[in-house]
């Protein structure tokens, strides 16, 4: 038995982390997430896929909640169809579709969810080919980039590939990346895709990757021998038809480090060691110092050291870009259980929050501040492929001549990945400043989901290098999705009268306030009233922050013909009375008696409707039916009492045997309904 199974305290975690608070909220985990993977959905929901034991199979999702401290970690009912331990996973452009792909001794891949009932795995040679059984591996946790063009970049161990997953298919494999050694878990090297730019209408990718650990390594470090990692890193443009692997140098020899892509396009490189492999103490020498990689500078002027941090950082480590600009840094555990003295490099607890220069005070006249961003009139909460939308800051300088907007697809990061990073630099159709500093720019948001998959992405104005902070924006699926796909929600009622002249038909009742689209619904109720309930156009509870939140209210619609000048002409008292050998109910065909009072003395204008109540659910009232019936005789007593002999309807094709509504409607005026019962012909309702 594993000993981190016998410490209830080294299982799995899980916690909701306020950043500008700095508290935690515990969260509640039922299977073992350990060393598994995950995805943002466009919604903002995580969903976390795989890991060990119990949870290899799992797949758990965790929606933001706006503050409600109840929200948690729910596990689906469905599950993987292989394990997926040290897998990879990826955000497709097909809406909230994700691919997990490979696995500890697992050599295929899967989509969540299923597009149909018996869909499994798919075998993937291409993982079974660069898999390195002596060497730990050395394809886990495989690098995996969406292009523009919608096909897959999958890098494992030394060698890539271009695939199209919608056809099972390989399309092209790249040059084997130079060097002496592996890239990927145990030998954990990073890879990150630079960031697409509207110059070249996002057409071009480049990936690169760095660092990793030298072939050997993994044996080496289980006999104690700590073997020096790489300090290459290649680029390579993973478009077009001319590749070519452009090898580089990092100040010095890196693995388990974070790659980032900052606001400005930069990339940092955080945590790792120089020495040695991923698993249980195998790592020696932590890097102490972050590089920072210049993207656009010209080579050997690309890296720089910065300054270092006192706090290891190896093994189970991990970094997130946030809002603000600053870097989270956290973790660190070459242990196989929570031990916090006398090792090289003790189980880390500690959050620390690495900050650039650009956040420096010196640079603060230079920064926008202020960002506000504002969707077309029909999408107030998103905006579609394509489309414009508005950004405003304020500015205490002119702006340079290189202001820039990027968008950021926060990632899961784990095991020197960030599954699902991206940047993207946003095409800027104007940009006004006024006399009090107050900046207007009208952006147009990415051609595809190809480009950038819908959901969340952190917006960044960069003035010169010098970024604002962050605000969230939202891509929203042009059409064809299954959640969210109305818009104008219909406040107004309509009532249609049939027995009007055609153009007299249809008017118009009062609005209400609450919108009530998909997933809503309306019962008629004996009393005259409507009862209304229901809207959900999201797969789970959403309260704020949507243009349409889950509504748990109800509502009575009251109509016109309850308002209190028809109370006068309104039947009271309505009783059924059936005859003599049926006292539960009237048969086809036959006699019943109904009685009630009515205040006015002409009853030539008494109707009697009988009202079969339906199932209710989008947008259909199955069963719905009403029934005008025969009434053979009527009389009004001195005191204002009816006596009715109404005939019930003849067949069960006319009323199907069951309970209705009784109404008795006096020029367009009803009583409160009263149920009765047709019976079959044994006798007995169905």
């Amino acid at each position: 038995m594993r000993r981190d199974l016998e410490d209830s305290s080294c299982y799995a975690h899980s916690v909701e982390y306020n950043i500008s608070s700095n508290k935690l909220r515990p969260l509640k985990l039922s299977t073992d997430t350990w060393c598994s993977s995950g995805s943002f959905l466009s919604n903002g929901t995580l969903l976390q896929t795989g890991g060990h034991g119990s949870g290899a199979q799992g797949v758990r999702y965790f929606s933001p909640c706006g503050g409600n401290v109840n929200c948690d970690w729910r596990e689906s009912k469905l599950s993987l169809t292989n394990d997926r331990w040290y897998a990879s996973s990826l955000l497709l452009p097909d809406e909230d579709r994700v691919i997990v792909v490979g696995g500890r001794r697992v050599f295929t891949y899967e989509f969540i969810p299923k597009l149909y009932i018996n869909e499994g795995s798919f075998d993937f040679p291409f993982l079974r080919n660069t898999y390195q059984r002596r060497r730990g591996g050395n394809n886990l946790y495989p690098f995996l980039h969406l292009c523009p063009n919608g096909r897959l970049f999958i890098f494992a161990n030394r060698d890539s590939i271009l695939f199209n997953y919608r056809e099972n298919r390989v399309v092209k494999h790249y040059p084997r990346i130079p060097g002496n050694g592996s890239r990927n878990y145990p030998s954990s090297g990073s890879s990150a895709i630079l960031p697409l730019d509207y110059t070249n209408n996002f057409t071009k990718a480049e990936v690169m990757v760095c660092g990793g650990a030298a072939f050997g390594a993994y044996r080496a470090a289980r006999e104690g021998r700590y073997l020096k990692g790489l300090s290459s890193c290649g680029r390579m443009v993973i478009t077009g038809n001319k590749h070519k692997w452009n090898m580089e140098f990092m100040p010095g020899p890196r693995l388990l480090c974070d790659m980032l892509l900052l606001p400005t396009g930069d990339v940092l490189i955080i945590n790792g060691a120089k020495n040695g492999a991923a698993g249980w103490n195998y790592a020696r020498n932590a890097s102490h110092e972050p590089y920072l990689y210049r993207t656009r500078k010209t080579l050997g002027r690309r890296f720089s050291v910065l300054k270092s941090t006192r706090i290891p950082r190896v093994y189970h480590s991990s970094a997130i870009l946030l809002p603000d600009g600053r870097v989270l840094v956290a973790g660190s555990n070459p242990h196989n259980r929570y031990i916090f003295e006398n090792v090289d490099f003790p189980t880390e607890l500690r959050l620390q929050a690495f900050v650039p220069d650009y956040m420096d005070s010196r640079h603060h006249r230079f920064r926008p501040t202020n960002v506000t961003i504002r969707y077309g009139h029909n999408d107030r909460y998103g905006v579609r492929y394509g489309r414009e939308f508005n950004v405003s800051f304020w500015l205490g300088t002119e702006p340079s001549n290189a202001v820039e907007f990027t968008a950021y697809a926060p990632p899961f990061a784990s095991h020197s990945i960030s599954m699902n990073q991206r940047l993207l630099r946003l095409r800027c159709k104007s940009l006004v400043r006024d006399v009090h500093g107050w900046v207007a720019a009208v952006l147009e948001a990415p051609p595809s989901p190809s480009v950038a998959p819908a959901g969340y992405y952190m917006l960044t104005v960069v003035n010169g290098g010098i970024p604002s902070v962050s605000q969230w924006m939202r891509i929203l699926q042009n059409s064809g999705g299954r959640w969210n796909n109305a818009r104008n929600a219909s406040l107004e009622p309509y009532l249609y009268h049939p027995r009007k002249t055609l153009s007299r038909r249809f008017s118009v009742l009062k609005a209400t306030r609450i919108p009530r689209m998909y997933h809503s619904s309306a019962a008629l109720l004996p009393d005259g009233r409507v009862l209304v309930a229901g809207s959900n156009p999201h797969d789970r509870y959403i309260f704020v922050k949507a243009a349409y939140p889950t509504e748990l209210r109800l509502q009575a619609f009251v109509p016109p013909y309850m308002v209190g000048q028809h109370h006068q002409s309104r039947p009271t008292n309505v009783t059924v009375h059936y005859g003599k050998y049926d006292s539960n109910g009237t048969r086809y065909g036959g006699e019943f008696n109904v009685r009630f009072w009515l205040g006015t003395n002409s009853t030539k204008s008494v109707e009697f409707t009988a009202y079969a109540p339906p199932f209710t659910s989008h947008s259909i009232s199955m069963n719905q039916r009403l029934l005008r019936l025969r009434c053979k005789s009527s009389v009004r007593d001195q005191d204002g009492w009816v006596a009715a002999v109404l005939e019930a309807p003849p067949s069960p094709s006319v009323a199907p045997a069951g309970y209705y509504m009784l109404t008795v409607v006096n020029g367009g005026i009803p009583s409160v309904s009263q149920w009765m019962r047709i019976l079959n012909t044994s006798g007995n309702a169905s």
